[in-house]
């Protein structure tokens, strides 16, 4: 699976997930830039990766800083897979 992610460092808080397939890197790529380019337009200075995980909890233990607290996922984003937040 890979993970775009907008991180927003200033205020610590994730912005965006969006998820691609495996076979969709190119199409992951093409997003990144897109929203690189959306942001440098509106003057927003955002980090954006892309990171690759099996799965969300993979992220999570490898790239800590982007999952602090579950209240930094953007809203709705853990119901948009399957996931009820507690």
């Amino acid at each position: 699976m890979i993970f775009l992610l907008e991180y927003n460092q200033a205020l610590g808080k994730l912005e965006k997930i969006e998820t691609f397939d495996d076979a969709n890197r190119e199409q992951a790529n093409c997003r990144r830039t897109l929203l690189e380019l959306e942001l440098l337009r509106a003057g927003i200075n955002n980090e954006i990766v892309i990171l690759d995980a099996q799965v969300l909890a993979d992220l999570q233990r490898s790239h800590g800083r982007y999952f602090r607290a579950i209240e930094n996922l953007p809203d709705g984003w853990l119901e948009s897979i399957g996931f009820a937040k507690a």
